[in-house]
């Protein structure tokens, strides 16, 4: 899941408001949503439903299940005019279903919405408050959602610097009332040790939280039962010996302009490519864990990226 995901929630919580939409087109708006949602697309077709007309701002409530995939603020594409040739998967969010059409309430799923800094939160609350930095103010006093979180980091960054041993108590002395005011007035986070303690009839009502199992490894021979796949130690094995030469362009630079494509930074370009490499192996091996099917696709298409022709340059261009 990367963007929006209606398949992972009950579809009533996407609620067509307009009484002007016909019942139909009205199942045909969750269809969409629950098949296209990941904001990747602009054109083309489901089914009989055309995605250049189909109306992003009709929903009055939208759940965003791994909103941290949003805690880039991305800008789209532009030209040298400034005009937008591509929006980013945020522009399309805010300004077409969250700020567009009918008032729309958001709510945020996620487990990890910090990844680097507080500036990741702030751009996932942007999205309740259709990119509003002084909405608060009025309900929850937080005049600024950009300023009370950038205080918050600085004084973070100051604790983690300080030489020895760093108590949490200190850190939590040290910051903002208005920062906690703003975590406790708009996140709700709960454990599952949290839910068995404070809510223990609410959980025995609905059959209690499944019994987590010991894992048992099994080892296996075969991958399939026609016994038509490689096994994995040959697979490996052969994966390992890819060249991927596609990938390993400085490979083929004479020695003479090498320099040119070479920075003062910690990796060479030589040293890009090895790591590149040896991630697309790794790689190949996760698509096997999904399915024998995906490692096809993926196989498929890398070797037919090696079999189009490459296009003819002169010397000075390739220099």
């Amino acid at each position: 899941m990367r963007s929006l995901d209606p398949q992972r929630v009950d579809k009533k919580s996407f609620k067509i408001e307009d009484e002007g939409l016909s019942l139909s087109n009205r199942l045909q708006q969750k269809r969409v949503a629950r098949e296209c949602a990941d904001l990747s697309r602009d054109s083309g077709r489901v089914g009989d439903i055309n995605l250049e007309t189909f109306n992003w701002g009709a929903y009055d409530l939208v759940v965003i299940d791994e909103s941290h995939n949003f805690r880039n603020n991305t800008k789209g594409r532009r030209d040298e005019d400034g005009n937008v040739i591509r929006q980013s998967r945020y522009d399309r969010l805010m300004q077409e279903i969250i700020q567009g059409g009918v008032r729309t309430k958001v709510l945020l799923l996620s487990a990890t919405p910090v990844n680097n800094d507080l500036k990741d939160l702030r751009n996932q609350l942007y999205l309740l408050t259709e990119g509003q930095d002084g909405t608060f103010q009025g309900s929850i006093g937080i005049r600024s959602l950009q300023e009370t979180l950038k205080v918050a980091q600085r004084t973070f960054t100051n604790w983690a610097k300080v030489s020895g041993e760093r108590k949490t108590s200190e850190l939590l002395a040290k910051l903002s009332s208005s920062f906690f005011k703003l975590l406790d007035e708009l996140t709700i986070a709960r454990s599952r040790k949290h839910i068995q303690t404070y809510y223990k009839d609410t959980i025995e009502q609905l059959g209690g939280f499944p019994e987590r199992q010991k894992s048992i490894s099994v080892y296996v021979e075969e991958i399939d039962l026609r016994g038509r796949f490689l096994s994995f130690d040959k697979i490996n094995d052969e994966i390992s010996d890819y060249q991927l030469s596609l990938f390993n362009l400085f490979k083929y630079v004479l020695g003479p302009h090498r320099e040119r494509y070479e920075d003062q930074s910690l990796f060479r370009q030589s040293d890009r490519e090895f790591y590149l490499i040896a991630m697309m192996r790794v790689n190949f091996l996760k698509r096997l864990e999904s399915s024998v099917k995906s490692f096809a696709i993926t196989m498929e298409n890398t070797i037919a990226k090696f079999e189009i022709p490459p296009k003819k340059h002169t010397p000075e261009q390739w220099i």
